[in-house]
């Protein structure tokens, strides 16, 4: 029998050790990944006879040969060789997903100690980087925002490996936790520190079942939470939304700016592209500027800074717009994919609020990374996004042993 939960492991702590290398040395890390795991599940099918075990992965990929087909026939706003790239670039993160959670790996405890070492090591080797010069930084992680999201991972990763066999995790722990990432603070962005808020909030303020029965002290933290994100996290929207470099609203200068023209142009296309878009390599992804996508001057927004066929920086500079190649029935899977995670995951403390409280935590700091990382960010479809992905799948595979009410049960 092909023993693929230990291969999975081993995927994962290599994904996680090579990390922050992988930024400018190792740039297609995260698509070897992918292809890997997808060829550890055809491998799985064959051998072992479990197809049924896949059909995440299967559905997923049907998915992405209807928009495939789509693409080149329906719409045909770029060549096939980029549909054919993009497909690989939108589709690594899920697979990542349904396989290691169809695989279900579990981690022994020697696997927990390297993975805690690896943790240890990112966190220095990224505070140490973000406290050079400019130019270091670029030679090695090409942007501040990489410093901050790799310590997050990290920071995570350290809570499911610093958890005891109960899944206790002790005060003096969780403020080491705390402490480690609040070296990402150095990277600057509004985003981490939005995502640091959520942390201390799990490591130190969640209880199970605070949200199903709000007490007014329950409550006042919440609401003491969602100020203290919108208040990091204003600088930047505001900069980006509304005043751009100028100190007040000026609607005449909108469309100078790349991202909300992105944001903008995204919501036209799922109206006027009713229900699937435009497509493949069409929209603010990496592969519709390389060859040069068509909708762009369809919409008048290929002479926009950062958006043109001359410099297209900007194309590729936050997930959500790229959903518009989707149409609206890709916007509603992505939601439902969330959604069905979020309450996966809460399985684990419906099971056993004590002895997964912190796993739940881990899973929930993921999803969140996800979403506040790809408003303003690719991290989704990058290295970042992958191994958000691989924690989850590697919990969201736990919660689906674990019977709705009751312990986990044995596989």
């Amino acid at each position: 029998m092909l023993r693929t939960d230990r291969i999975a492991v081993w995927i994962i702590i290599g994904s996680f050790a090579l990390i922050v290398p992988s930024v400018q040395f190792l740039k297609y890390l995260d698509e070897l990944v992918a292809m890997m795991l997808l060829a550890l599940a055809v491998a799985d099918s064959i051998v072992n006879g479990v197809w049924r075990r896949y059909r995440l992965l299967w559905i997923l990929l049907g998915v992405m040969t209807f928009y495939a087909v789509y693409s080149v026939t329906a719409v045909s706003y770029n060549t096939r060789l980029a549909v054919a790239g993009d497909i690989l670039v939108e589709s690594k993160p899920f697979v990542a997903l349904f396989v290691v959670m169809a695989i279900r790996p579990v981690f022994t405890g020697a696997d927990k100690e390297l993975l805690r070492i690896i943790a240890f090591v990112n966190i220095a080797v990224c505070a140490l980087l973000l406290m050079m010069p400019n130019s270091v930084i670029r030679a090695v992680l090409q942007h501040v925002s990489y410093g901050g999201i790799y310590i997050m991972l990290s920071s995570i990763v350290l809570i499911i490996c610093m958890t005891d066999a109960d899944g206790r995790l002790s005060r003096n722990k969780a403020i080491t936790i705390a402490a480690l990432a609040a070296m990402g603070l150095l990277c600057g962005r509004s985003k981490f520190y939005g995502e640091y808020v959520l942390l201390l909030f799990f490591l130190f303020a969640y209880r199970p079942g605070m949200l199903s029965n709000l007490t007014p002290r329950h409550m006042a933290i919440i609401a003491g939470l969602i100020i203290l994100v919108a208040l990091v996290a204003w600088k930047k929207f505001n900069f980006y939304f509304i005043t751009g470099n100028s100190g007040s609203f000026d609607p005449d200068t909108l469309e100078t700016f790349a991202r909300p023209v992105l944001y903008l142009t995204g919501a036209m296309i799922l109206i006027d592209h009713f229900p699937f878009g435009t497509g493949l390599a069409s929209f603010a992804s990496f592969r519709s500027s390389e060859p040069y996508s068509g909708v762009y001057a369809e919409y008048g927004i290929d002479k926009v800074y950062g958006l043109s066929a001359a410099m297209p920086d900007f194309i590729c500079d936050a997930f959500y717009p790229s959903l518009a190649q989707f149409g609206i029935a890709g916007v509603a899977l992505f939601v439902w994919l969330w959604v069905y995670i979020v309450r996966l995951s809460g399985r684990l403390v419906r099971a056993d609020a004590t002895r997964n409280k912190y796993l739940y935590a881990a899973a929930m700091q993921c999803v969140m990374f996800v979403l506040i990382e790809s408003t303003s960010g690719t991290a989704m479809v990058n290295s970042g996004g992958m191994m958000a992905m691989l924690i989850l799948g590697m919990i969201a595979g736990r919660a689906l042993d674990t019977p709705k009410t009751g312990t986990p049960a044995t596989r």
